[in-house]
């Protein structure tokens, strides 16, 4: 049984899949999670900050990231606690 002090993981997950497009690297899609959030509202302003992160440039330092061919996808996570027997 989980302590008062417990507080709730994220209820929602949001991961982005980067597919190939010969500038990244990349020779299959990649999914990867850019963040969490508790309530779907928060959703889009996590894409929007990863959508601004692809394209900073640190004072021109690099070249920004080609957004096109990213897709969001979000999940609702589902959290049971185990108890778990260390013996």
């Amino acid at each position: 049984m989980a302590d008062n002090k417990w507080n709730s993981p994220p209820a929602i997950y949001v991961f982005v899949t980067v597919k190939p497009n010969g500038k990244n690297g990349l020779t299959k899609p990649f999914t990867g999670r850019v963040g969490t959030c508790q309530t779907e509202a928060e959703v889009a302003s996590i894409i929007r900050k990863d959508l601004k992160a692809m394209g900073e440039t640190f004072g021109g330092l690099f070249e920004p990231m080609n957004t096109s061919g990213r897709t969001y996808r979000a999940f609702r996570a589902s959290w049971t606690e185990l108890t778990i027997n260390t013996k």
